[in-house]
């Protein structure tokens, strides 16, 4: 479907296309749905999908997740970046989108007096730590 929406010649294939992926990005069971795209999916653009989804429902006033689901995303979106460092260029900037958008809404949430959003920095710390230039780079 996300070859279809992006690189489709044909205007019809394509609005079809955009008609079911908005209705796959829409739902309480989002967070699910985008994660097992991550997880199983190695189409770019399904990547990129599942990020922008992801990042759209964050920026949402409506949106009612609990700061450990946010967290759990956050830390999820760190792990798949770690992991996937040969990723495209696109993805990974999506990717980063939605862990710094999460990071933001999350910057002044506090469990007991540890304020769990502001680690970022030691994760980031963790990447530069890596033998690898792509850690780094990233």
């Amino acid at each position: 479907l996300c070859e279809q929406l992006y690189q489709s010649q044909n205007a019809e294939t394509r609005i079809s296309a955009e008609k079911t992926l908005v209705s796959f990005t829409q739902g309480p069971d989002l967070g699910e749905r985008c994660q097992v795209v991550l997880d199983q999916s190695s189409n770019p653009l399904a990547l990129l999908v599942a990020a922008t989804a992801l990042t759209k429902v964050m920026s949402q006033e409506t949106n009612m997740m609990t700061m450990e689901q946010r967290l759990q995303i956050r830390n999820y979106v760190l792990s798949y970046l770690y992991n996937h460092i040969k990723l495209p260029v696109f993805v990974i900037q999506a990717l980063t989108k939605l862990l710094a958008r999460v990071t933001k809404l999350g910057w002044m949430d506090a469990r007991d007096t540890d304020y769990v959003f502001r680690d970022i920095t030691d994760e980031v710390r963790k990447f530069m730590q890596q033998e690898s230039v792509e850690h780094c780079i990233m």
